[in-house]
């Protein structure tokens, strides 16, 4: 993590590291809207994935009868982003409130943040993403 970003975060915000090591679970997809995205269902059987057919990382299950927080809804995206092979290198500062997500940072390519806004956007419990997440060619990073 840079150390610009470890003084300048926030309480409540948070920079995910850099993804080192690529993996995915296939997962079913959730049919939800927001950033003006409107995702499909996933067959069953199917892994959710973004543009370039690359799986998405999964929700974690929730334990029967857990109740879905912001904090729960922050690690698993934060879990998500990182695990995502789309998104290796790149860093993002994710907050939520009130299960409304804000997402943050630099990425190379539209693909980059669609696949980021999708993680936020299909994460169970979360009502409202709101992305600052910038295309910047040659960028990648917060």
């Amino acid at each position: 993590m840079p150390a610009a970003a470890t003084a300048a975060t926030p309480p409540g915000l948070s920079t995910v590291p850099p993804v080192t090591s690529p993996s995915a679970s296939p997962s079913p997809g959730t049919a939800k809207k927001g950033l003006g995205l409107t995702l499909s269902p996933t067959p069953a059987g199917q892994a959710s994935t973004d543009q370039t057919g690359t799986a998405i990382p999964s929700p974690s299950p929730s334990p029967s009868g857990a109740s879905i927080t912001d904090k729960s809804i922050r690690a698993d995206i934060v879990r998500r982003l990182a695990a995502s092979p789309v998104l290796v290198g790149l860093t993002f500062k994710v907050f939520v409130h009130d299960r409304v997500v804000v997402l943050a940072g630099t990425v190379k390519t539209k693909v980059q943040k669609t696949t980021a806004e999708q993680i936020a956007v299909t994460e169970p419990g979360v009502k409202k993403v709101v992305s600052y997440v910038k295309v910047v060619p040659g960028g990648g990073g917060y």
